[in-house]
């Protein structure tokens, strides 16, 4: 009878992973479920399989409050372009422990597989960045990337960074759309901002894709970090009607950012083209 007792009180004593904490603004962010195991959590942020057989909750607590965890929660925090992330292609809801050891039906399979999907996320976006970049210098197309991904798995099957390469042409798009271009220009602007003086030219040429005419600033200043004189594309307009007022009214347009005052000088293409656009500028 005794044993009944204590076999009972242990049984009663013991805690099970929570649907609460799905909505619990402590958890949701980061807790998952191990389908195997109902007396375990798992922190995708750590890839780690957390024990609540005798805590419950609080051992969600402990884990939360840990170094290791904090250090991770802070860095992705930091990392605005990787949220854009795509899903892992490893399925986080598999215990770690039962991974750790290789199936009969999946020899290949290890422990790093399921840890890798966040241990060498920032090493991964960096790798997706650099790319990025590389798109726009070598002026190749968003669908070229669609491919890589395959490509770097089947060359690099020992590294886990191209093991998790996912950059597609959407996620391209995004990167230097939302996220490299607007980094690049207001390190430009700030940097023309610091400059006692700056001189702006222009390049007008027909956009077939749009239907319109394309205007592109340039601005020539003194980089204060540098130490040099320094020419750096600003932005871009489209005018459906290219006329002196027209051009006149989208050069201040793209000065918005700057100051005005600084503006002394106005590069064309020739000492025989744009004269309306100069004098409107003067006028100014």
């Amino acid at each position: 009878m005794s044993k009944e007792k204590d076999r009972s009180r242990k049984d009663h004593s013991v805690s099970q992973f929570q649907e609460d904490w799905f909505t619990d603004d402590r958890f949701k962010d980061w807790v998952k479920r191990v389908p195997s195991n109902s007396c375990k959590a798992y922190c995708i942020i750590c890839s780690k399989s957390i024990d609540v057989t005798s805590s419950g909750s609080s051992a969600l607590m402990s884990h939360a409050k840990g170094k290791c965890h904090t250090d991770k929660v802070e860095k992705r925090s930091r990392n605005v372009i990787g949220s854009f992330l795509v899903k892992p292609s490893v399925d986080v809801d598999v215990d770690v422990e039962e991974v750790a050891t290789p199936s009969q039906e999946s020899p290949s399979c290890s422990k790093t597989q399921t840890k890798l999907a966040y241990d060498c996320k920032d090493d991964t976006i960096d790798a997706e960045i650099l790319w990025s970049l590389y798109v726009v210098k070598t002026h190749q197309s968003y669908r070229s990337c669609d491919t890589l991904g395959k490509i770097f798995k089947r060359a690099f099957k020992k590294d886990p960074v191209a093991q998790h390469f996912q950059l597609k042409k959407d996620k391209a798009r995004y990167f230097i759309v939302y996220g490299i271009f607007p980094s690049f220009q207001r390190t430009v602007i700030s940097n023309i901002r610091n400059s006692l003086l700056f001189s702006l030219s222009f390049d007008e040429s027909y956009n077939r894709d749009k239907k319109m005419c394309q205007m592109d600033v340039n601005i020539r200043f003194w980089n204060n970090i540098k130490n040099i004189a320094e020419t750096s594309y600003l932005t871009s307009k489209f005018l459906l009607r290219p006329n002196a007022q027209n051009l006149k009214e989208d050069i201040f347009a793209s000065l918005e950012p700057l100051e005005k005052g600084k503006f002394i000088h106005l590069s064309m293409d020739g000492p025989t083209v744009n004269w309306n656009v100069l004098q409107l500028v003067d006028d100014e």
